[in-house]
């Protein structure tokens, strides 16, 4: 058996597929001690779906959430400069992989 690597956007490439379960393996179940079962394990899964999609920027959507682009909104990135934020500020809790994220409400 033979690693390979792919680039993206490249034919017989599968590099996206290896970034996303690297992303599994190293930033979700990593930080979980103990996995109790495929019950559990799903549930993680589904967290992981949901931070993935909702609350993570993507590099290749230019700093975008997969949900936000597929329901065809914008992404509205606040400039560097600015003194405030535009809006009040969610908090949602991952508990099982110890992850708080904070994202601006739209």
């Amino acid at each position: 058996m033979k690693h390979r690597l792919g680039a993206v956007g490249k034919h017989g490439s599968i590099a996206v597929m290896e970034r996303l379960i690297w992303t599994l393996k190293h930033e979700r179940l990593a930080r979980v001690v103990l996995t109790r079962g495929l019950d559990h394990l799903g549930q993680l899964l589904s967290d992981l779906q949901e931070y993935y999609n909702e609350c993570r920027p993507h590099q290749r959507l230019g700093g975008a959430m997969p949900a936000t682009v597929y329901r065809g909104q914008t992404c509205h990135m606040p400039d560097r400069s600015d003194k405030q934020l535009a809006g009040p500020i969610r908090v949602r809790h991952f508990r099982e992989q110890r992850i708080t994220v904070y994202e601006l409400a739209a």
